[in-house]
């Protein structure tokens, strides 16, 4: 029999690899998290801005409803609630971003799993290999110990 299995460095090396791609995937699924967490923020941050926005355009309006304003007076009135408007748009513009930045950490994390997956199956094949040629190298051991035992026939002695 040989010193070892031949193939074990490549066993150690797929094994590493494999631990590797499981980190990657702990990694990629931390970051779907943190993104997820983002947008739920982000789509809170939302909600609360219109409760408020509804609520300090109805405040503006009463402000000014018994009073007579001048056009730049109204003019930097509606100026302000096309400010409030444009801050809706922004937080938007900002949950769109921040779909596509979890979509695209869901897509990494699928190919983290499949990384896996297939890092899994290469360690997998060479420890059935490895099986396989522990299996052959008893066999052998045992063929050679029979081919030991013939030599040692004993002889009948001769009368």
């Amino acid at each position: 029999m040989s010193d070892g299995y031949p193939l074990a460095m490549l066993i150690n090396l797929r094994e590493r690899r494999y631990q590797g791609a499981l980190a990657d995937e702990k990694h990629k699924k931390q970051l779907l998290q943190l993104a997820a967490q983002e947008l739920e923020s982000k789509k809170q941050e939302l909600s609360d801005y219109l409760a408020y926005r509804e609520e300090e355009i109805e405040r503006r309006y009463q402000e000014i409803l018994d009073s007579v304003k001048t056009q730049e007076e109204i003019a930097a009135f509606n100026s302000g609630l096309g400010l409030l408007y444009e801050k809706e748009s922004v937080l938007k513009a900002e949950i769109a971003e921040l779909n596509q930045k979890m979509q695209a950490a869901r897509s990494a994390l699928d190919k983290a799993r499949e990384q896996v997956v297939v890092a899994h199956k290469a360690v997998q094949k060479l420890e059935s290999h490895r099986e396989i040629w522990l299996a052959e190298q008893r066999r052998l051991l045992e063929y050679k110990a029979d081919l030991e035992m013939e030599d040692f026939r004993v002889k009948k002695p001769e009368y």
